[in-house]
C-alpha cells in the first residue's frame, strides 16, 4: 500500500512513474534488482495498493523490495508539494506473502469425510474383536497420516 499524505493528481500512467524491484543479495557486496509485475489499485484520497503478479518469493524469509518514484513531478499535491522521498526499501516478511486465512475448500470436504469415518470407524469398533479392530485402528492411523502429509 502507499498512501500520500494529501490527496494527489497524478499526470501520466502511475505504472510507468513509479517502479517496484526486487532486490536480491547474491554475493558479498554483489546486489541485483529484477523488475516485479504488478497490478495498481486506486483508492482514491492518494491510497494505492500494488498486488505483485507471479510473485516469486525465494531469496530469504524476508524478502526486500525497492519502490521508486522515476518522476516525482508527475505527482503533484493540490497545493503544488511534489513528494519529499522518492526511493524506499520495504522488507516484507515471509507470513505476509501467504495469508493464512486461504485454503482450499476441496480439501475442507476432504478432511470432513476421513474425520467422519474414523470417528465412525472408531464407534463401530468397540462391538468388535480385537482381531476386527486392530487393522481399523492401522487404517485411522494411516487416514491421519494422509491428512498430517497433506497439511
Amino acid at each position: 500500500m502507499l498512501k500520500f499524505s494529501e490527496p494527489v493528481d497524478i499526470t501520466g500512467n502511475l505504472a510507468d512513474i513509479i517502479s517496484i524491484q526486487q532486490v536480491t543479495n547474491s554475493r558479498l557486496l554483489a546486489t541485483t534488482y529484477s523488475n516485479l509485475d504488478y497490478t495498481i489499485i486506486d483508492y482514491g484520497g492518494g491510497v494505492y495498493a500494488f498486488i505483485l503478479n507471479n510473485l516469486n518469493a525465494q531469496g530469504g524469509s524476508s524478502p526486500q523490495y525497492q519502490f521508486q518514484i522515476l518522476d516525482p513531478s508527475a505527482i503533484v499535491s493540490p497545493s503544488g508539494q511534489l513528494p519529499s522521498n522518492t526511493r524506499s526499501t520495504v522488507i516484507i516478511d515471509a507470513t505476509t506473502l501467504y495469508s493464512l486465512t486461504d485454503y482450499n475448500k476441496s480439501f475442507m470436504s476432504y478432511f470432513t469425510f476421513i474425520l467422519i469415518m474414523s470417528m465412525i470407524l472408531l464407534v463401530f469398533s468397540f462391538w468388535t474383536l480385537n482381531s476386527v479392530w486392530a487393522p481399523m485402528f492401522d487404517f485411522i492411523q494411516l487416514m491421519f497420516a494422509v491428512f498430517l502429509v497433506n497439511v
